[in-house]
């Protein structure tokens, strides 16, 4: 698994590019060659439900860290690690400019334009 802090547009992006089997190798033996075994294929609902599981432990995560208030009337600012840099990377995350006389513009991308298809679509793994 690598980690790349940026996007194409040098923002801040965190996400992580990995390789995963979709099976596992297996042997009676540490001496006997091991063999590849298939695992069962992914269906819309094992998708949901991972989906699912990671919102519920990564808010609850984030919580326990006190980056999310513990309650509507618990609105106390996340504490962060380095405070002057919250604020850039807030804009970069939603693509605004931080720092210039454009403060709070969207950042204008060059290149091709992605299509416009919705990001999530029956029957593909949603």
């Amino acid at each position: 698994m690598v980690a790349q802090r940026f996007g194409s547009a040098l923002n801040l992006n965190l996400h992580f590019h990995t390789l995963v089997l979709d099976g596992v190798y297996s042997s009676a033996s540490p001496f006997v060659r091991q063999i590849f075994q298939r695992a069962a294929p992914l269906t819309d609902q094992d998708v949901v439900e991972l989906t699912m599981r990671l919102q519920r432990r990564i808010l609850r995560y984030l919580t326990r860290c006190g980056r999310l208030p513990r309650s509507e009337h618990d609105e106390a600012e996340p504490q962060h690690d380095e405070p002057l840099l919250a604020e850039p990377y807030a804009a970069s995350v939603q693509g605004h400019v931080a720092i210039a006389e454009q403060n709070g513009a969207r950042v204008e991308r060059l290149g091709r334009r992605r299509d416009a298809r919705p990001l999530f679509l029956p029957g593909e793994l949603c």
